[in-house]
């Protein structure tokens, strides 16, 4: 029998580990309505904001899947509960991205979050979707050097992508234009609490 344990870990924690997070066959493909991305959105905006305060923003459920092999592609975890979040947190990431400029540290660390293995020789990306949305995700939220393109997906689960993704763009533009705050790299806070 498998030994379970828990842990409290930072969303950093995560995404700075080195390998690489799975969504399993038998997960759901991305469902998140724009009440969802809101609603992590203003958790978002509470943490930087009101600062030294920590917020519980769920349980994320992964199992370690180091030696299974799929598609040639060695993983380190899949994700049973959470992987909502996860893609949510990653969209959110490609916005912040992209509304830096690309040149700067700080958008290379952010963009490190998505693909890992800047200092290696072969990069991958972080975080995996199952097989409905996973080349999709690709294109529209993990390749760094895509094409400018105005998405809507084609299937239900690729527009909720590119709305979750069209919202964290239009917020973080408000942002910026009332807080002025990526000039003033609040944005590491995000990633620390």
């Amino acid at each position: 029998m498998s030994e379970i344990s828990s842990e409290k870990v930072k969303l950093l924690d995560i995404l700075e580990n080195s390998g690489r997070v799975i969504i399993p066959r038998y997960q759901r493909s991305y469902s998140w309505e724009i009440e969802n991305v809101s609603e992590l959105w203003e958790d978002i905006l509470t943490v930087i904001f009101d600062k030294n305060r920590e917020h519980f923003s769920g349980a994320l459920i992964f199992c370690d899947s180091s030696s299974d092999d799929r598609n040639n592609e060695k993983c380190s975890f899949e994700i049973v509960d959470g992987q909502q979040r996860l893609v949510s947190l990653t969209i959110l990431l490609r916005a912040m991205y992209d509304n830096l400029d690309p040149k700067t540290g700080l958008a290379a660390d952010i963009y490190d979050h998505i693909e890992q293995g800047r200092y290696e020789e072969k990069r991958y990306f972080k975080l995996v979707l199952g097989e409905s949305d996973k080349d999709f995700f690709k294109l529209f939220i993990q390749d760094k050097d895509r094409p400018h393109q105005n998405k809507r997906g084609k299937v239900k689960s690729h527009k909720r992508i590119v709305s979750a993704y069209n919202y964290f763009d239009s917020e973080i533009k408000k942002l910026v234009e009332e807080k002025n705050v990526i000039r003033t790299n609040s944005w590491e806070s995000c990633l620390k609490n």
